[in-house]
C-alpha cells in the first residue's frame, strides 16, 4: 500500500500510477498501483541527490531512512536556490521509473 508521503513523492516527480482492473465477487473495479520504492531505488535516490545537490542527504536512523529521503525529494522545489529541480526530476524519472 502506498503511503501519503509516497504519493506526494510520485506527484512531485510526475510518476503516474498504473491502473489495474480487478474482478471481485460481483464488482469490477480498478486499483491504482504506484511503483514500489525498493531499497535499490532508495539508495539510488540518495546517490542522485548527493550528486546533483549542494548538500548531502545523510540519514542517521536506519528505521526511517525512506521517510527522511522522500521528505527531501517532496520539498525539492523549495530548494531551487541550491539545486536544479527540473534536472533532478528528469534524472529521477529516467533512472528509476524508466521515462
Amino acid at each position: 500500500m502506498t503511503t501519503e508521503l509516497e504519493k506526494q513523492f510520485f506527484d512531485t516527480f510526475g510518476v503516474e500510477p498504473k491502473t489495474n482492473q480487478v474482478y471481485g465477487m460481483q464488482l469490477d473495479y480498478h486499483i491504482e498501483d504506484y511503483p514500489q520504492i525498493t531499497d535499490r531505488i532508495l539508495l539510488e535516490l540518495i546517490c542522485i541527490w548527493n550528486l546533483y545537490c549542494t548538500f548531502t542527504i545523510t540519514p542517521t536512523n536506519y528505521q526511517n531512512v525512506k521517510e527522511y529521503v522522500l521528505e527531501h525529494f517532496v520539498r525539492i522545489d523549495a530548494y531551487k536556490f541550491i539545486v536544479d529541480p527540473p534536472i533532478i526530476k528528469r534524472k529521477i524519472r529516467q533512472a528509476l521509473f524508466k521515462e
